[in-house]
């Protein structure tokens, strides 16, 4: 699914604000960990929930065969 909204227009930059509230549909999860990732860089992450898909533990595998870019 594309994003449908520009990150940077909903969230601040974390070096600012390191602590947000979101809640909306106009990003997903992991958009929205990429764009941490992106901040942070490299990260070890744990992702917990009764129900996980397909679609997004793929997101997951290629942020982390992604990592160089950060």
């Amino acid at each position: 699914m594309k994003r449908t909204a520009d990150i940077n227009e909903i969230l601040k930059p974390l070096k600012d604000t390191p602590y947000q509230a979101y809640l909306s549909n106009a990003v997903q999860v992991a958009d929205i960990l990429e764009w941490i990732l992106s901040q942070v860089g490299v990260a070890e992450i744990w992702q917990t929930s009764f129900s996980i898909s397909e679609e997004f533990l793929l997101r997951l595998f290629f942020i982390c065969k992604d990592k160089r870019r950060w």
